[in-house]
């Protein structure tokens, strides 16, 4: 899978009309060497929602069309709500599931105060001209552009004017609960990782990689101390969980995390942390 950034698709579109430009810009250009199908959105998750919104823009593969996502370094909610719990999935869960999926390629945002200050119309227009854009399948919610501005009603007009078939699914209820990633942010911050099961379609995992940075703060050789801080995920409450350890080989041991204010501590009952990636939560 592929791995693009805005910035770079922003000047791939000031330089439309250029004939020598950047190796990088040209390499945008080699690589859309074909229709493709997109779906836009923070994926925070993902979710099962988001895994028919998948579902849908994958099997335009089977026209030829390259399979892609259009989504953000971080949650745009990271900056612009004092109340945020966390995100869901760290960018490297995330990537690496979309990988998993069979995504041809991603589009990154770093949702910074220029980019949020563009207009929806603009924003879209940049993308399908650069992604040679023909699918186009989002939520019933979405929006994009300064202040959210431009939703579905302004979407279809666009689409319809540029040739792109656009599919707008419906809300996805999972045992009778909308899948959206607000509820299970909010079951993971009171404890509740049954529902979040239920909406994500897994276990709740929390990304060590990201959080850390590689950097191992050992108390003893059998526990993990991090920083609470430095985890940009969702957390529960203070409390003693019964979690797995994943390990960078794909195995796992079942383990003990505590919660404190501050801190997550990972207890192993082996000395063999130092390759721990990830913990995920749920179990008894």
């Amino acid at each position: 899978m592929k791995i693009l950034y805005w910035k770079n698709i922003e000047k791939a579109y000031r330089k439309r009309h250029k004939t020598r430009v950047s190796k990088k810009i040209q390499e945008i250009r080699d690589f859309f060497n074909k229709p493709t199908a997109l779906s836009i959105g923070a994926f925070d998750g993902p979710h099962l929602g988001h895994e028919r919104l998948f579902d849908t823009v994958l099997a335009e593969k089977k026209d030829g069309s390259l399979a892609g996502l259009v989504s953000f370094i971080q949650s745009p909610k990271m900056r612009s709500k004092k109340n945020f719990q966390g995100e869901i999935s760290s960018l490297r869960l995330r990537t690496s599931f979309f990988e998993e999926k069979n995504f041809d390629f991603i589009i990154l945002i770093d949702f910074s105060p220029k980019f949020s200050r563009m207009e929806g119309k603009l924003f879209l227009s940049i993308l399908f001209f650069v992604s040679k854009t023909k699918f186009l399948a989002i939520g019933p919610d979405f929006r994009c552009g300064f202040q959210g501005r431009t939703g579905l009603k302004e979407i279809a007009s666009l689409v319809k004017e540029k040739g792109i078939h656009l599919e707008v699914l419906d809300e996805f209820l999972v045992s009778g609960l909308g899948a959206r990633s607000t509820k299970i942010r909010e079951a993971v911050y009171v404890g509740d990782f049954k529902t979040a099961k239920i909406l994500l379609g897994r276990a709740y995992i929390v990304d060590l990689v990201s959080a850390t940075k590689g950097k191992k703060i050992g108390l003893k050789k059998n526990v993990w101390q991090i920083s609470a801080g430095k985890i940009r995920q969702v957390l529960p409450p203070e409390g003693s969980y019964r979690v797995k350890a994943h390990f960078a080989d794909g195995s796992f041991l079942f383990a003990s995390c505590i919660r404190e204010a501050h801190f997550l501590r990972l207890e192993l009952h082996e000395d063999n942390t130092e390759n721990v990636v990830a913990i995920s939560f749920g179990y008894r």
